[in-house]
């Protein structure tokens, strides 16, 4: 069942378990769930990865009208997985997939239409579908939200966003909290991000960010779902 690997993949809220995520897509793909198999070929979960394969079965299954394999189409044509990048032919199998609910497909298109990669730049369709997937309780929609709203010098809203984002446990925004609170209240916020880094040791970017390389850091967001 997708929505369980979205569930435990936290893009609506929950707490991320890449484990429970795993096994219960490879559980899916053995009983012959063809998105669960594209899945588990995109990511190497319990086979050989092959973007080629995943992409294969989601043209399939995307022209059957499966949403989860039209977003994931999605992906393959904007990152060139598995097909020749093609940033138009991507939207338009976002926007297949966000007519039917599909919520990472909202953010995946909030994305587009915020950066200019397959439409024009539409800063307004760009925060209406952030929205969309933030009211489904989309962490990274959270996210996304807070640094639209902040490059449009709306601090306030900015810091709201952030604040949903970082309560739940996401990392980023935790460090937004920390930059864009006020002196007497940030250290909570920053204390929350070097708990995180330690716990990761130097594996994980975080720590750069905590010690001041923020500028370099911000590069490495990641502000869509693969």
């Amino acid at each position: 069942n997708m929505d369980l690997f979205r569930f435990y993949c936290g893009r609506g809220g929950e707490k991320m378990d890449k484990n429970a995520s795993r096994k219960l897509t490879m559980q899916a793909a053995a009983l012959g769930h063809q998105s669960a198999r594209a899945e588990c070929y995109y990511r190497g979960w319990g086979v050989e990865q092959s973007y080629e394969r995943s992409f294969s079965i989601c043209i399939v299954e995307a022209t059957k009208g499966n949403p989860h394999a039209q977003f994931k189409l999605g992906v393959c044509y904007e990152r060139g997985r598995g097909v020749q990048k093609n940033p138009e032919r991507a939207v338009k199998w976002y926007h297949k997939a966000a007519e039917q609910g599909h919520v990472s497909a909202w953010g995946n298109l909030g994305c587009c239409y915020e950066e200019g990669v397959g439409v024009p730049v539409n800063t307004k369709k760009a925060i209406q579908y952030y929205q969309m997937a933030a009211s489904h309780g989309d962490v990274l929609a959270y996210f996304n939200l807070g640094a639209c709203y902040e490059g449009l010098w709306d601090y306030s809203e900015a810091q709201k966003w952030f604040r949903k984002a970082a309560l739940a446990g996401y990392a980023d925004a935790q460090y937004e909290m920390g930059r864009l609170t006020p002196p007497v209240r940030n250290k909570m916020w920053y204390q929350m991000v070097k708990r995180r880094s330690a716990a990761t040791a130097s594996k994980d970017p975080l720590i750069n960010a905590f010690f001041g390389l923020r500028l370099l850091f911000r590069a490495t967001w990641n502000r869509c779902y693969a």
